[in-house]
């Protein structure tokens, strides 16, 4: 399962941050930012020094915190493509390599979203041979083509073991991880209002 989009760039570093704010990633994803926007955009940049994981299990959080991370990327020469591609794989599925590696193919330059659903492992006693497979697979493609697409890995806010077997299989390839924050009883409330405003409801 797979589709395509294009990266917008009508959105302001204000913007950005403050839809951050929106999604309960600041803890994270503002660092990354201030990282990303410390330097001068430059479109002669060949390669990524970092690609990125990103950890929630809101499905808003996952598709809008992706959207932010590449219009700061583009915005600042990280990506030249506007480009970019998703796909979704669950531990054990069958897939055609071709395909997959067709699809980084298309979207040199740009990015691709890779969204691994896989189940909470915190409690489950090692890993199935099929999930370790489809894993393999899916980092071995993201490896060959480290220097010309950048790779956001999106997976659940807690999945110790199948996010140890990405790192096991990513070699060389450097990560930030950006998680989806927890939330204390006072900044719920903060943001349960501002869902509320936005609402135009009490």
């Amino acid at each position: 399962e797979f589709g395509e989009n294009i990266i917008a760039d009508d959105c302001s570093r204000k913007d950005i941050l403050q839809n951050v704010e929106r999604y309960l990633m600041s803890e994270t994803m503002l660092p990354e930012l201030d990282r990303i926007y410390a330097s001068k955009p430059n479109t002669k940049v060949q390669g990524h020094p970092v690609h990125y994981m990103l950890q929630t299990d809101n499905v808003d959080t996952r598709r809008e915190g992706s959207k932010l991370l590449l219009q700061a990327l583009y915005a600042n020469g990280r990506v030249s493509s506007k480009r970019y591609c998703f796909l979704n794989f669950r531990p054990g599925e069958n897939f055609s390599m071709m395909a997959y590696d067709s699809l980084y193919h298309v979207c040199a330059g740009g990015a691709m979203v890779v969204r691994y659903f896989a189940n909470d492992d915190s409690e489950d006693e090692g890993v199935a041979g099929g999930e370790r497979d489809t894993i393999e697979r899916i980092c071995e493609v993201a490896r060959h083509h480290r220097n010309q697409v950048l790779t956001i890995i999106c997976l659940p806010r807690e999945c110790k073991k199948a996010k140890a077997l990405f790192y096991e299989n990513l070699g060389s390839m450097a990560f930030v991880e950006i998680r989806e924050d927890f939330a204390n009883s006072e900044r719920s409330v903060t943001y349960l209002k501002m869902l509320a405003k936005d609402h135009r409801i009490r």
